[in-house]
């Protein structure tokens, strides 16, 4: 009787197991609808439009930030993609534009100015420390895995700062450009501290990746016929959310449609598609 009993619990666990993985669901939300006779469907609104709308704000303000008070002039509102908030953008004195996120905090800003490089160019660890320096008003940047790169044509160092949970990238992240006169020219980050250390998640990343290839197969089933191969490159998740408490996986994945030709060269038509996981 005992063993029956352990062989039905075991059962049970499978089963509520196999239940788990269904509940998951692979949903489009973004295409550029560049490879003719493919039929693309939006399934999920919250980041399908991109487009700003008027909030019916102040249309100037004095803004109490942790860069200290700045004035702007209200341009627009949307809601940028891994996020479920409304951002708001302005202008300041200055002509630059940066926007706030629903906590308050500045969460990009946009200089844009670069002038003519010095002779006496900084170093890639001094522009470094001017990018953690400004990041370190909003958030600890210890929390962060840091990647600079220098920014080929404009001698300008590109810093980008990614939050991993169990091996998972999120869109807990910024992106910092600092050119070699050691002036900032530009900042953007999205959910930028608000995903913390000790988030417990769950994913099978192997199965949400093998659900992700049998949804492109299903899309491009209608031109297989027309090409050689279909090639799927570029996969990246990204965990970001949709409400306070409710995690999702962004898949962003590019698309090429190939023909070959005898001389081993071959024609290309591609892609980009982003899918949520909930």
């Amino acid at each position: 009787m005992k063993k029956a009993f352990i062989i039905l619990f075991l059962i049970f666990l499978i089963f509520i197991s196999g239940c788990n993985n269904n509940d998951l669901s692979v949903k489009l939300f973004s295409y550029s609808d560049s490879i003719p006779g493919v039929k693309h469907v939006s399934e999920f609104d919250l980041w399908s439009g991109g487009t700003y709308f008027d909030n019916d704000e102040t249309k100037h303000v004095l803004l109490e930030t942790k860069l200290g008070p700045i004035e702007g002039e209200y341009l627009g509102s949307r809601v940028r993609l891994f996020e479920y908030f409304t951002t708001k953008e302005y202008k300041d004195s200055n002509n630059d534009t940066f926007e706030i996120a629903e906590n308050g905090n500045i969460c990009s800003y946009f200089w844009g100015r670069s002038n003519q490089i010095k002779t006496d160019q900084i170093t890639k660890e001094e522009c470094l420390e001017i990018a953690n320096s400004f990041l370190s008003n909003f958030v600890n940047v210890t929390d962060y895995s840091i990647n600079v790169e220098l920014k080929e044509g404009v001698d300008m160092y590109v810093i980008s700062y990614n939050k991993y949970i169990n091996e998972i990238k999120t869109a807990d992240q910024a992106i910092i450009e600092v050119d070699r006169n050691g002036n900032l020219y530009s900042f953007y980050s999205t959910l930028l501290g608000q995903i913390p250390n000790d988030t417990i998640l769950e994913y099978d990343m192997d199965r949400i990746n093998n659900m992700v290839i049998e949804r492109l197969d299903d899309e491009y089933k209608g031109i297989k016929k027309e090409f050689d191969l279909i090639r799927y490159k570029n996969v990246d998740n990204t965990l970001a959310m949709i409400n306070e408490k409710t995690f999702v996986i962004v898949c962003t994945v590019d698309v090429e449609c190939v023909n070959l030709f005898d001389d081993n060269g071959e024609s290309v038509m591609g892609e980009r598609l982003q899918f949520v996981i909930e």
